[in-house]
């Protein structure tokens, strides 16, 4: 509060420093309208030609000085001689003797009589001797506002107490001008230093009542002449002292006054409710209890609390339940990898048998029998070899969630592994198939029989989403730290409802399969510390993009593990809390 106060004290001493030097620069407009007045007029523009001072004394009277407030009046001719000149006594109310440098510091100040053009002004202040002045100059001029110029007229008035008096008359401050010399220089040379064109006006505290404000004021050669003095009463201070005081006091009292309520009201508002919700937490049997919810009224913190005790509660059940889920999953799995191991055999013994009865029909064929007939043995032939690979699929994915993944990584060409497995992969002759990869597709350093894995996993996905065939596309791309390859299909897509399920263990949307593909696609970018992502449209298609670290899997490392969390498996066919 109080910083508020001292900048709202600053910026009003700003304003009247300001509001002084405006009055300043309106006398120096005013002396200038008048100068301009008396040196565009054909008179004074006759006198220059014939330099008749008769007629130009008749023209500059005493009651010309008096109106126009100014005390001296000088006509130069263009080769800078003084031709006309009288001085006034606003004081005395009668002309005064000129002062004999006022002519040379004029002509010294050669801007004052350098007029390029008819509209040329130069005015403000001039130091002399006895002190400074204010000063205008204007070209002699026809009262048409037209040349040639002819000659320079200047006119001055005092810059003295007299003038600072009607300064204040006019503003209501109290103004002071001191002229720099180097006593001056010296007393406020600190206060000189802060003045710059960023900030022109310097600040300074006097006293707990009094504040000044300081400006430089050049003279018509552009050197700092003066330095203007703004003095006010810290009136904002007193206040805001005051402002604070009268604050203070009354969050005093108001503090006094809610200490004593709260301790007349803690005891049966706060106290009495706590031991309503310890009594409920200490009846509360986590691990058996079908429900764990504490209530308590209202809608302060003791609610708040009782809430989040009820959450902490219902957290520790759910952590129950996962740890059972983990435990029945882990049973799962050491019984996966048995029945895995055991169906391997009768797998290779069907797969000998397909063998054998391949063979038959070859030779059956040659033996010219009834194609009739054959047509139904290689009819279960295909069925047979085809349900062999759907089974050998589910095992080797039972088997991948009942071991650990093992990295065995090597210098592995990408392009190579998507040309492996689109000519290992059954895509049927609807299905258009492209390969597009960057020029420069840098190798990277992974397990190449996982890289099989995954991208065969996306690229089946792909396929068995577009029954009624559509374009399969695969995109290879780099960047300075990352590889990407996107599978990209015209299928039937995923809905927003199913997005955020697909990676889950045992999740499936498929007729025949076994919620496990996506998870180990998963498993496996994730073990080579990539990202595996998806966008997809229902009616217009998937993009799965795969993205691994340039470097691949850690170089160097021999061989990475990574372990398959069972619990996973948990929370994908656990009931979801509403």
């Amino acid at each position: 509060m109080m910083r508020g106060v001292l900048e709202l004290e600053r910026a009003d001493i700003q304003q009247q420093t300001e509001l002084g030097l405006t009055a300043l620069d309106w006398i120096v407009s005013k002396l200038d309208a008048v100068t301009h007045d008396f040196a565009a007029g054909d008179d004074v523009y006759d006198f220059s030609l014939d330099e008749n001072v008769e007629k130009i004394e008749s023209l500059v009277l005493d009651s010309t000085f008096i109106d126009s407030e100014i005390n001296l009046m000088l006509i130069f001719s263009n080769e800078g001689e003084l031709v006309f000149s009288k001085a006034f006594d606003l004081v005395d109310v009668d002309e005064a003797p000129l002062p004999s440098y006022v002519g040379d510091q004029i002509r010294e100040n050669g801007d004052l009589l350098d007029h390029q053009g008819t509209s040329s002004n130069y005015c403000g202040v001039l130091r002399t001797s006895e002190g400074p002045l204010i000063v205008a100059s204007r070209p002699i001029i026809t009262s048409k506002e037209e040349g040639p110029i002819r000659g320079t007229v200047v006119c001055a008035r005092r810059l003295d107490v007299r003038e600072m008096e009607t300064l204040m008359g006019l503003t209501s401050l109290s103004l002071e001008m001191l002229e720099l010399d180097e006593s001056t220089e010296s007393e406020y040379r600190a206060t000189l230093a802060d003045i710059s064109e960023e900030d022109p006006i310097a600040i300074r505290k006097q006293s707990p009542k009094l504040i000044t404000g300081y400006s430089l004021i050049e003279d018509v050669s552009h050197e700092p002449a003066l330095l203007f003095k703004v003095e006010a009463p810290r009136d904002v201070y007193q206040y805001g002292l005051t402002c604070i005081t009268y604050v203070m006091g009354s969050f005093l009292i108001i503090g006094i006054t809610i200490g004593v309520l709260a301790m007349l009201v803690m005891d049966k508002l706060i106290i009495s409710r706590l031991t309503k919700l310890s009594n409920a937490v200490s009846r509360a049997d986590t691990p058996s209890s079908e429900s764990t919810t504490v209530e308590a009224p209202g809608g302060d913190e003791i609610f708040v609390l009782t809430k989040n005790i009820g959450d902490m509660l219902e957290v520790l059940k759910e952590y129950q339940f996962r740890l059972k889920e983990r435990e029945r999953m882990a049973t799962i799995g050491e019984l996966s990898a048995m029945v895995g191991h055991d169906l391997r055999n009768p797998i290779q013994v069907v797969y000998g048998l397909c063998s054998i009865l391949r063979k038959k029909v070859e030779d059956l064929k040659k033996l010219g029998v009834d194609e009739s007939q054959i047509r139904d043995l290689e009819y279960v032939d295909d069925e047979l070899h085809e349900q062999m690979l759907y089974m050998n699929k589910i095992v080797s994915d039972l088997q991948d969630y009942s071991k650990t993944i093992r990295l065995v990584p090597d210098e592995v060409d990408i392009r190579h592994v998507i040309e492996d497995v689109l000519s290992s992969v059954k895509v049927p002759s609807n299905v258009d198939v492209s390969v597009v990869f960057d020029e420069g597709f840098p190798e990277l350093y992974v397990d190449i029989s996982l890289m099989r894995r995954l991208y065969t996993n996306l690229v089946n996905n792909a396929v068995q989403a577009m029954p009624d065939g559509g374009d399969l596309t695969v995109r290879g791309h780099s960047s300075d730290e990352y590889v990407f390859v996107d599978i990209v299909d015209t299928g039937v897509g995923i809905s927003e409802e199913n997005m955020g399920k697909i990676f889950r263990p045992l999740f499936t949307t498929k007729a025949k399969g076994t919620g496990l593909g996506l998870s180990v696609c998963e498993r496996i970018v994730e073990s080579h510390g990539g990202v595996i992502m998806v966008e997809s449209e229902v009616g217009v298609g998937s993009t799965f993009t795969v993205r691994l670290p340039l470097g691949g899997a850690l170089k160097g490392s021999g061989v990475q593990t990574m372990s398959i969390d069972i619990g996973e498996i948990a929370d994908a066919i656990r009931p979801q809390s509403p």
